[in-house]
């Protein structure tokens, strides 16, 4: 049951005697009253992102991106509470968008709606954000060769409940797919 929704589970008659044979009565309804759930966000939610470098200068075809969508990350008991999406974090740095939009990360940018929970992450492939890229993978900065950025989110219900999660985006930059330090000599 969602919050003062009501359900009874039965009407009964109550009497009562006392040593003289008087007698009360009172009808009952037993009631369950409902109360507010909060939301589950999901569990830490871990999207995978390749970027390919080539030893071409200039972003085109030979350049891998990629960008994920990501929708459904919480969920609530009370069928008919609205829930609604905010931001509060970007790699441990304090952020408090709750209108949706846009959330500059390290590698990228995180687009929501505050309404639907839908999030949708664009690798960033201007010219500084690749040199970045690429000078950690050519300075060996990356045992395995992928980047992370965590966006901690907060799902809230129309009672002001709510709980916390965050989305970790791997961006990963694969050995062999192209000469990775004449990538990064030609950016730089």
């Amino acid at each position: 049951l969602g919050e003062d929704e009501k359900l009874s589970i039965g009407k009964y008659i109550l009497v009562v005697k006392d040593q003289h044979g008087g007698t009360a009565r009172q009808d009952l309804d037993l009631q369950l009253i409902g109360r507010n759930d909060a939301p589950e966000a999901a569990g830490a939610a871990g999207i995978g992102l390749t970027l390919t470098l080539s030893d071409s200068l200039i972003p085109d075809s030979d350049w891998t991106t990629d960008h994920k969508d990501i929708s459904i990350l919480a969920s609530d008991a009370d069928k008919n509470d609205h829930l609604s999406f905010s931001v509060s974090g970007v790699d441990g740095m304090a952020h408090d968008i709750t209108d949706g939009g846009s959330v500059h990360g390290l590698f990228g940018t995180l687009n929501f709606d505050k309404d639907t929970g839908e999030f949708h992450y664009q690798l960033n492939t201007d010219h500084d954000n690749l040199v970045k890229l690429a000078e950690a993978h050519a300075n060996g900065t990356l045992a395995d060769g992928t980047l992370k950025e965590t966006f901690n989110y907060t799902a809230q219900d129309s009672h002001h409940s709510s709980d916390n999660s965050h989305i970790d985006v791997n961006v990963t930059l694969p050995t062999g797919s192209g000469d990775e330090h004449a990538a990064q000599d030609r950016l730089i």
